[in-house]
């Protein structure tokens, strides 16, 4: 979410910076989950003007999934540097 909007960026996200989701129906989740679905759901109506819009969003979220700690747990709450294979489809969808 940073690389897309950066607010809240902080130099230090040692233990206990960040908190940890207590379930599914957090305000924060629920606002991403919403954010996800209207992007897919717009980049699908425009697959077919734009296929490379749909390729990097799916590929962005398959990536990303992997380091974010949705499909198994990491147990690193916050690493950059796990962002930079995602990264290269937001800048391709940019570009």
């Amino acid at each position: 979410m940073l690389q897309i909007l950066p607010l809240g960026m902080s130099s230090d996200y040692s233990f206990n910076q960040i908190p940890v989701a207590s379930g599914l129906l957090t305000p924060k989740f629920l606002i991403f989950s919403l954010v996800g679905v209207l992007v897919f759901a717009s980049a699908w109506r425009s697959r077919k003007v734009y296929p490379f819009v749909l390729m990097s969003i799916v590929g962005y979220m398959i990536l990303f999934s992997l380091t974010s700690n949705l499909v198994f747990l990491i147990g690193v709450p916050m690493a950059e540097r796990w962002a930079y294979m995602p990264s290269i489809f937001l800048c391709g969808l940019t570009g």
